[in-house]
């Protein structure tokens, strides 16, 4: 009995929709398009994670049940429906939002009780589905320390170990060493320190507390390096220090506050 659900509004295109507000006990977040991108405003606007959001949105447009338990269920609580444990609101193109709520696992642990609002009849879905969507703000956040697009880089600064490099395109679209003077690059290197970069993301599991001693440690931390990107959108810059037990932290100049990062 693998039926559609066919009453849930996103069944067409995820392209139509606008907005998903999701409520996971406490925790609201709200995902908005803008533009060709999705942020997080909800709750505080945050840059999202593209990728992590268009999975959510992919799911959501393609959702079908398993099987329907009930079609006029009359005791919803023993689904987990009534304070289900993660609600969707999803707006589409035009205004018209409806509700997706998920309760409880089933007994079998093979997938979740479900039901759209406004619909008598209770649902079960797989748990990759449910897995899938059930996100918090910080699953859903840009995690990347420096946000810069690699394809459009024209100039890298770096200071470590007492000495200042700068690396710039040739006409041939080639990294050279302009600083300390004009010298041929090895662009594998070159391409290695803007992938490393590229690929510094912030640890959002630590506690507010451990949040504090990351930020002291910073401040009497001993310099390891600067970065700096720049393109056509501006220059970005990651600060690098390290304390006595050779913990690594930085902060960047695309995101608030400081965090641990991997010793490479």
């Amino acid at each position: 009995d693998h039926r559609d659900l066919h009453s849930f509004p996103t069944r067409r295109s995820s392209d139509l929709i606008t907005k998903v507000e999701i409520k996971k006990g406490s925790e609201d977040s709200v995902i908005e398009r803008k533009g060709t991108r999705w942020e997080l405003t909800a709750p505080k606007p945050l840059r999202a994670d593209q990728d992590a959001v268009s999975s959510m949105m992919t799911t959501l447009a393609s959702l079908n049940a398993d099987r329907v338990v009930e079609d006029k269920a009359a005791d919803l609580g023993q689904y987990g429906l009534v304070q289900p444990a993660v609600a969707f609101a999803v707006t589409e193109k035009g205004g018209k939002t409806r509700q997706l709520l998920i309760g409880d696992e089933l007994p079998t642990g093979s997938g979740f009780y479900a039901r759209v609002e406004g619909d008598p009849r209770v649902f079960t879905i797989a748990s990759y589905n449910k897995t899938t969507l059930d996100k918090s703000p910080n699953d859903l956040r840009d995690k990347r320390l420096l946000t810069f697009d690699s394809d459009k880089l024209t100039r890298v600064e770096l200071l470590a170990k007492g000495q200042d490099l700068e690396f710039g395109k040739n006409n041939q679209n080639d990294w050279q060493i302009l600083k300390p003077k004009p010298l041929r690059a090895d662009g594998g290197q070159v391409e290695e320190l803007i992938r490393k970069l590229k690929d510094a993301k912030m640890d959002l599991s630590v506690s507010s507390e451990d949040a504090k001693k990351a930020a002291a440690a910073f401040n009497s931390g001993t310099q390891v390096a600067v970065a700096k990107v720049t393109n056509a959108a501006g220059t970005e810059q990651l600060q690098v220090k390290k304390d006595k037990d050779k913990n690594y932290y930085a902060r960047s100049s695309a995101v608030d506050g400081v965090y641990k990062v991997a010793s490479d």
